[in-house]
Formats: structure tokens, C-alpha cells, sequence
């Protein structure tokens, strides 16, 4: 935005556009951070979406996130961790000694097993343990 003035062209336009998408990120990353403080590393923010209990104030902050014209980490993260929280709901059912336990299908163990491991592969910091 800044390099914008700079320039030899009247950018005023699209400057006011980027700046309001900025605007827009900023105040929902804020909003974000209230709901969910800020922690580091990044997987101990993460860990506090897991263990949420309000999972339908995460999901509307993801949908109000994804609808903003700027690419975020906090909503892609937001967006897996609720992923990772279904995905790993789910598996606790096939889980024996489990409340709702319940046998499954060997081919829907196999699909879960390649959803987790597609979720795996979004996630944007590094395995330290390899």
C-alpha cells in the first residue's frame, strides 16, 4: 500500500480498496484474538481452538474470516483446527470404551485415515518430531 504512493500512476483507487481489505483483516484478527488470545508457539493457539467448547462461535468467526478478500493464516488455521476437531470427534466413536463407541467399516477407517492425513499435510508449521 505504502510502495502505491510512490509510484507515477494514480493508484488512489485501488489503494482505497486494499486498504479496506486490510482494515477488514485487521479488525477480524482482533476480534479473533478476544475470543481466542494470541499464544506461542503458534500450535499452543492452535491447541486453544481444539479445546474450545464454543464450536459455533469458531465456526462463524471462520465463515466471516474466509468471506474477507485477504488470504489469512489465522482463518486457514482456523479452518483446520475445526477440521482436525470433527475429524478427530469422529474417530473417538470407533474408539473402544468410548460413550457412543461404534464398530466401522474397514473401507470408512481407511477414508478417515486419508482425511487425517490430508489434514496433516495443510498445516503450515513444521513436524519438529520428523
Amino acid at each position: 500500500i505504502t510502495r502505491a504512493f510512490t509510484m507515477p500512476l494514480d493508484l488512489s483507487e485501488w489503494v482505497d480498496k486494499l486498504e479496506s481489505r486490510a482494515r477488514m483483516a485487521r479488525q477480524w484478527i482482533l476480534e479473533l484474538e478476544t475470543y481466542v488470545p494470541r499464544r506461542e508457539p503458534f500450535s499452543e493457539w492452535m491447541k486453544t481452538i481444539r479445546t474450545s467448547n464454543d464450536e459455533n462461535r469458531l465456526q462463524d468467526l471462520a465463515c466471516e474470516g474466509a468471506r474477507i478478500p485477504v488470504e489469512m493464516n489465522h482463518v486457514k488455521m482456523l479452518q483446520l483446527e475445526l477440521e482436525a476437531k470433527n475429524w478427530s470427534a469422529k474417530a473417538r466413536r470407533w474408539t473402544p470404551g468410548c460413550e457412543d463407541s461404534k464398530k466401522g467399516k474397514l473401507e470408512d477407517l481407511r477414508e478417515h485415515l486419508r482425511k487425517g492425513q490430508a489434514l496433516r499435510s495443510r498445516l503450515l508449521i513444521e513436524d519438529k518430531d520428523g
